[in-house]
């Protein structure tokens, strides 16, 4: 499977797990007799996931953002001395 397939169904089960980790400590007798606490660990271990990943993402987002406005705001700086001379030339 591809990372991205990965990620995506570790955040939509992160989203999700906190419904159900609500529904399984208020109803422990729906789940299997001692996987309790295996089904909270793999909850909580997917609400990590999830939490880690979007803020990833968050980070790469907004990282390419600043790098593209860094470059115009360069470019623009740069281009206004020349055009200033030739004004004035």
């Amino acid at each position: 499977m591809e990372r991205s397939v990965l990620i995506s169904e570790a955040i939509t089960t992160g989203k999700n797990a906190p419904y159900n980790l609500r529904m399984i400590r208020k109803n422990p007798e729906i789940m299997l007799q001692g996987k309790v606490g295996d089904a909270e660990a793999y909850l909580n271990n997917m609400i990590r996931i999830a939490k880690l990943e979007m803020k990833n993402d968050r980070r790469l987002g907004q990282s390419q953002l600043r790098t593209h406005l860094k470059s115009l705001v360069v470019s623009i700086l740069s281009d206004a001395p020349r055009k200033s001379k030739e004004v004035t030339a």
